[in-house]
């Protein structure tokens, strides 16, 4: 029989628990019971993997890989615009642009989707002319879609 050790709350745990039973709207028996199955649906793959002779690793290990790569994809606007501005100008072939901005960065893990919507500020060569164009890109696994969302020349002295 396995011996569960009593758990300490303390004031911040018991906050943090609080903010994230009202946010997922759940009790914190409700909470626990979902992390608990999640975690025993694991436990039980990883037996079943390492009883087949394919999981060489502890659990813990597993548990410990899980954590570093919750951290690593939760992704945040400053962490991935630079990317996704160097893949978006690859991909809509825009060699030099004065500026560029990552907006609505929307990532749905169920669908696979990821779009956002980039915001360039680009010199028009012939004319010296300033430009804003705005982009919405929309990425599934089956295709890329780009939707043409704004192109405003920007102009000095408009007087109407």
């Amino acid at each position: 029989m396995t011996v569960v050790e009593p758990m300490d709350i303390t004031i911040e745990d018991s906050d943090t628990l609080a903010r994230i039973c009202r946010d997922a709207n759940l009790t914190p028996k409700e909470l626990i019971e979902g992390y608990i199955a999640s975690l025993t649906l694991l436990h039980s793959t990883y037996e079943r993997t390492k009883n087949e002779g394919t999981e060489r690793r502890s659990f813990g290990e597993i548990l410990t890989k899980l954590h570093q790569q919750i951290l690593e994809c939760t992704p945040s606007n400053l962490d991935v615009a630079p990317s996704l501005i160097e893949q978006t100008n690859k991909l809509v072939r825009i060699n030099r642009s004065i500026s560029a901005s990552i907006n609505d960065l929307l990532i749905d893990y169920d669908n696979r989707t990821v779009s956002y919507d980039i915001h360039y500020t680009l010199c028009s060569d012939a004319a010296q002319a300033y430009i804003n164009l705005a982009l919405n890109i929309r990425i599934t696994p089956k295709f890329v879609q780009i939707s043409h969302l704004d192109y405003i020349p920007l102009l000095d002295d408009i007087k109407i």
